[in-house]
């Protein structure tokens, strides 16, 4: 194979990979190695087993490796929650999450890491970030499924969100056949009301993704719920990055027209106000615990954001420490707690 590797005293891989990571085992269990290509790299010729992809310190080839006629080199993840490619650019490389865009945290540790590493910066065309509310374990994919009584034994491909506005959830086998659930009442559900979410993403404030070039995020504002097509909001943050998406634009790739702030503020209204709003009552409660949180805590902080906190944080804390209790619960009731929770961010 033209590209190999040993592993080092660490269990990292090294020699030709430009850079290595290891997810936690609870995301996606996982050690992972990617080939950089540098630039106009002629990548007619590749087939996958020229990519070489580590799983699970196996040294194995990935069956997961697809090489698009396009140029893209895309790396899937046999983890069901994630099963999105990572893409690479024959000029450069962009490094995302399995959704085509770093999320926050994972974009502010790449670019600490491109601080430390200029070479390995230079590389760099442009970082894609997500915005996000906020991540979760894989529970809040496995629970809904189990209780759907949806099997993911010879699945080779989950959907989350098929289709506009919300979406529905596909699992697709390798037999040919499907089975959908409704993502909103569901897996979308536990979510939202902050069931399986992590500690960190709880408090954090970097809802567009600052350290990247651009960002993108859906537009969740009503008036956009009967347009036949589903709608992308980004921010641009680079002078780069403002080509980048100008060339698409004039190459008819992208079609775009500008949202102004105020609704690219309402668009995205519940995760800002848990953000922020509810900040001062985050503060707080880590001071009763003896711990220090440094978030901003201009934003007015009512009851009703108080209560939303304290239910999430309650969740949270449930789905971790009672999980056979929060199975039994019926969908049907999570889904109206839920509602209730987002009612409180709604004003």
């Amino acid at each position: 194979m033209p590209f190999t590797t040993t592993v080092d005293d660490n269990g990292l891989y090294r020699d030709v990979f430009d850079y290595v990571f290891y997810d936690d085992p609870a995301v996606h269990g996982m050690w992972r190695a990617y080939k950089v290509l540098p630039g106009n790299t002629d990548i007619s010729a590749i087939t996958g087993d020229d990519i070489f992809h580590a799983d699970n310190k196996s040294g194995h080839l990935s069956e997961f490796i697809t090489v698009y006629p396009n140029g893209t080199l895309a790396f899937y993840q046999p983890n069901p929650e994630s099963i999105e490619p990572t893409n690479l650019w024959t000029n450069g490389y962009y490094i995302s999450s399995p959704g085509n865009g770093g999320l926050v945290c994972q974009m502010r540790a790449f670019t600490a890491m491109l601080e430390r590493e200029p070479e390995l910066k230079e590389k760099v065309v442009l970082k894609l970030g997500l915005y996000c509310s906020g991540s979760h374990n894989e529970n809040a994919t496995l629970v809904p499924l189990k209780k759907k009584k949806i099997s993911l034994e010879g699945a080779k491909r989950l959907y989350y969100r098929r289709g506009h506005w919300r979406g529905l959830s596909t699992v697709q086998y390798e037999d040919g056949s499907e089975r959908t659930l409704s993502y909103p009442k569901t897996i979308c559900a536990y979510k939202n009301a902050y069931f399986f979410s992590r500690e960190s993403c709880m408090v954090c404030q970097d809802h567009y993704c600052n350290a990247a070039d651009i960002s993108f995020g859906d537009i969740w504002l009503k008036e956009m719920k009967k347009n036949p097509i589903k709608h992308t909001s980004c921010v641009i943050r680079s002078e780069r990055a403002m080509k980048a998406f100008q060339s698409a634009v004039d190459d008819g790739a992208i079609i775009a027209s500008r949202i102004d702030d105020s609704k690219m503020l309402r668009s995205q209204k519940r995760a800002l106000v848990f953000k922020f709003n509810a900040a001062k009552a985050k503060q707080e409660m880590f001071e009763k615990m003896g711990r220090k949180l440094n978030v901003d805590v201009s934003g007015k902080c009512r009851w009703n954001h108080r209560l939303a906190f304290k239910l999430g944080w309650r969740n949270m804390k449930f789905s971790q420490e009672k999980l056979a209790m929060l199975e039994k619960m019926p969908t049907w009731f999570i889904y109206y707690y839920m509602c209730f929770i987002r009612v409180l961010l709604s004003f």
